[in-house]
């Protein structure tokens, strides 16, 4: 990769999180609601892969990390990469059902532009390596911050109030009226059972919607996978059924 210009007054952030944990949403709120602020896509990494480009962790970038809600996500990218897939990447799920998506290896096919390849028992290991790895990077600078998808979509004004304070970026609106953005990929659009009318994220997310798509087996498959650790540390709870 040619080495990266950095324009003179513009503030750089590089976005990492795994795939549908609302990296492109996060790219688009901040290049909409912040003056001279721009994110970096194809530089210092794959967004959704390990971050392999040290220099970019230092006097002129600041660094995001967006995690999801490991049930939530495992769904996420089942719908994505199986029942509703739209784009040829990713592993092909069409004919694989949940349950057995959750339980088999994980095998993710190599992005243009991407040297490497990822492989994991099964796709809970895969987030408790990729999630303990962009936690390393939060460690490595202290120009780094966390948020998950969950605050982003529900506590909307405040998650990005504390963007703004802790990136010390300035607000495009100067009473700081933020503008929502479209790019928001929500379970509505990921099942076909669900409308846009019908969904609501405070039901899904902070009601724990999602779980109707386990069984008490696969909860429990999931639960002894899960990294207590890592998921204590991103603010999550290790979940039963109810």
């Amino acid at each position: 990769m040619a080495e990266y210009t950095f324009e003179k007054d513009v503030h750089y952030i590089k976005i990492f999180g795994l795939q549908r944990t609302g990296t492109n949403y996060l790219t688009d709120l901040i290049n909409r609601n912040f003056k001279k602020t721009k994110v970096l896509v194809n530089v210092g990494g794959w967004k959704h892969g390990t971050y392999h480009t040290p220099p970019i962790i230092g006097k002129e970038v600041d660094v995001v990390v967006l995690v999801k809600n490991p049930y939530a996500w495992l769904r996420s990218v089942y719908e994505y990469w199986g029942p509703n897939r739209r784009l040829n990447i990713g592993p092909d799920l069409r004919n694989v059902a949940f349950e057995q998506f959750v339980r088999d290896r994980a095998v993710f096919e190599q992005q243009r532009d991407v040297p490497y390849l990822f492989r994991a028992a099964n796709p809970v290991q895969y987030w408790n390596n990729m999630v303990y790895h962009y936690m390393s990077i939060r460690m490595q600078s202290q120009r780094c911050t966390m948020i998950s998808y969950e605050t982003l979509l529900t506590e909307f004004d405040l998650t990005m109030l504390r963007l703004t304070d802790i990136l010390n970026l300035e607000p495009v609106s100067d009473d700081l009226e933020f503008i929502q953005c479209t790019k928001v990929f929500q379970p509505s659009q990921e099942d076909p059972n669900v409308t846009d009318e019908d969904f609501d994220k405070h039901e899904y997310y902070l009601k724990k919607g999602y779980l109707r798509y386990y069984s008490q087996d696969l909860l429990e498959f999931v639960n002894s996978q899960l990294d207590h650790e890592v998921i204590t540390k991103c603010g999550y709870n290790i979940e039963r059924m109810q």
